[in-house]
């Protein structure tokens, strides 16, 4: 058995560490210049506002649990998008169109 603050502490957790590993790949693009880079970046940015969102409204109520269930798959979702966005923009051009 858990209670709410041992759930916010981890959640908080995986905020901190994902605005981390998004401040690395923002740094990492403006050095590079390699846009890919930016969606890592964005996915990771994204997870940072799923997480205190979800913190946020467990601890308020903000948001119901049902539907803060929907809204952190559809963050989910977002994150996973961006992640593969990088790869499907090879895939999506038409050969010899460089």
């Amino acid at each position: 058995m858990h209670d709410q603050a041992t759930t916010n502490a981890l959640i908080a957790l995986a905020a901190l560490l994902s605005l981390g590993l998004a401040g690395l790949a923002f740094g990492a693009w403006r050095r590079t210049g390699n846009r890919k880079l930016g969606f890592v970046a964005a996915a990771f940015s994204v997870c940072v506002v799923k997480s205190a969102l979800t913190a946020y409204s467990l601890w308020t109520g903000l948001i119901r649990h049902e539907d803060l269930e929907l809204v952190g798959a559809l963050l989910d979702v977002v994150i996973v998008v961006l992640l593969i966005a990088p790869f499907l923009g090879g895939a999506l051009r038409k050969p010899g169109a460089d």
